[in-house]
């Protein structure tokens, strides 16, 4: 007998390439279930939220009339876009724990500031302490304006977003004011 190895049958390379494939499978399976579950916010200052009508991408409300206007471009599974709409009310008179504050940054550093991919939901409420209304931008994958909402003087919004979703507050001529980043839990972002 030889050093080489006898070659396999026909027989046998089935059996491996069953073997293999089924192997794949299973792996592929447990990835997938596997994988972080998003768990949505279901109630924020003692309001319960309906439930999801679109799978698969964060459920948009709206308690009130809302100046919002929708934002440019879709949503895919990879890059999502914060929900469309969402309350603006007055003020609530909290009685319960005041939400986390939310990461200020300098309106300077928003050519430098972006959108990244993220699956961890969040909310934030914008608080308008101005005596004038200002303009509410959700900072795309390439650091691009997209409008949501005008919020008048005193209003409140709830925004659902995303954790690496950073939203830039304009006067109504566009100057940049300052730019929020979520926090991992819902935040409040107070605009002075």
């Amino acid at each position: 007998m030889s050093g080489r190895p006898r070659p396999l049958s026909r027989r046998r390379r089935r059996l491996i390439v069953a073997g293999v494939l089924g192997a794949s499978s299973a792996l592929a399976a447990a990835v997938l279930l596997l994988q972080p579950r998003i768990q949505l916010v279901t109630s924020f200052a003692g309001v319960t939220l309906p439930p999801a009508t679109h799978p698969g991408r964060l459920p948009t409300y709206s308690f009130a009339p809302s100046p919002a206007a929708p934002a440019s471009g879709t949503a895919t599974r990879q890059r999502q876009s914060p929900p469309h709409r969402t309350s603006t009310t007055s003020p609530p008179a909290s009685t319960g724990p005041v939400p986390v504050q939310v990461t200020v940054l300098s309106a300077r550093s928003e050519g430098r500031v972006r959108s990244l991919d993220d699956e961890r939901s969040t909310e934030i409420q914008f608080v308008n302490d101005r005596d004038e209304p200002v303009v509410i931008y959700w900072l795309d994958y390439r650091g691009t304006r997209e409008r949501y909402a005008v919020l008048g003087s005193g209003k409140t919004r709830q925004q659902p977003t995303f954790v690496s979703h950073p939203w830039v507050i304009t006067d109504l001529t566009g100057r940049a004011l300052t730019i929020f980043l979520p926090a991992s839990r819902p935040a409040r972002a107070t605009i002075t």
